[in-house]
C-alpha cells in the first residue's frame, strides 16, 4: 500500500474534487467578496482538431438590476489528464468587451492551444474566471466544469479503412 504525505494527500484531494465536477453546464460561484453582477457557465461539450487545439464555449448571464454589464476580462483554461501522472494544459487569450443586458444571456467561445502536447478526444477540465461591472458595482466570479471533447471533423468526413 502506497503512503502519501500531507502534501500529496492535498494534491490528490484537489484532483478528486476536479473529477467530481459534473458534465452539465455549471453555474459560476462568486469569488472572495462576491457580488458579481453576472454568472459564467461552461457548456458540457467542446471540439478538438487533429492538431490538438480545443474549442469550448459557455454563457454569461447578467443579473444586474442597475443596467448593462460589461465583462471586461474573461479567461478560460483547459486541463486534460494523460495517464496517471501527466496532463495537457492550455489557456485562452482573454476575452474582453463582452456585454449583456439585465436578465439576458450572452454566448462566448474560446479556442485553447496547449502549452505542450495536444488535446485529444475525451474529457477535460475547464476553468474560467471573469471580472466585470455594471453601473454601480464590480465583481469577479469563477467557474469549473467537465467538458467532453469530440472531433471537430464531421462524422461523414471520416475515412474508414477496412
Amino acid at each position: 500500500m502506497a503512503r502519501f504525505g500531507p502534501g500529496r494527500r492535498a494534491i490528490i484531494a484537489a484532483l478528486l474534487s476536479l473529477v467530481a465536477v459534473g458534465a452539465a453546464p455549471v453555474a459560476a460561484s462568486t469569488g472572495p467578496g462576491g457580488g458579481a453582477p453576472f454568472a459564467i457557465t461552461v457548456n458540457p461539450t467542446g471540439t478538438v482538431t487533429k492538431l490538438g487545439v480545443a474549442t469550448f464555449s459557455g454563457t454569461i448571464t447578467c443579473d444586474s438590476a442597475t443596467g448593462t454589464v460589461t465583462v471586461f476580462d474573461l479567461f478560460a483554461g483547459l486541463t486534460q489528464p494523460v495517464g496517471r501522472l501527466h496532463s495537457v494544459q492550455g489557456g485562452s487569450p482573454d476575452l474582453t468587451g463582452l456585454t449583456c443586458n439585465p436578465g439576458s444571456t450572452t454566448a462566448w467561445s474560446t479556442t485553447v492551444v496547449p502549452f505542450a502536447g495536444k488535446f485529444v478526444i475525451g474529457s477535460a477540465f475547464a476553468s474560467g474566471s471573469g471580472d466585470g461591472c455594471d453601473s454601480l458595482t464590480c465583481g469577479s466570479t469563477q467557474v469549473a466544469a467537465t467538458v467532453k471533447l469530440a472531433s471537430s471533423v464531421p462524422p461523414e468526413c471520416h475515412r474508414w479503412r477496412t
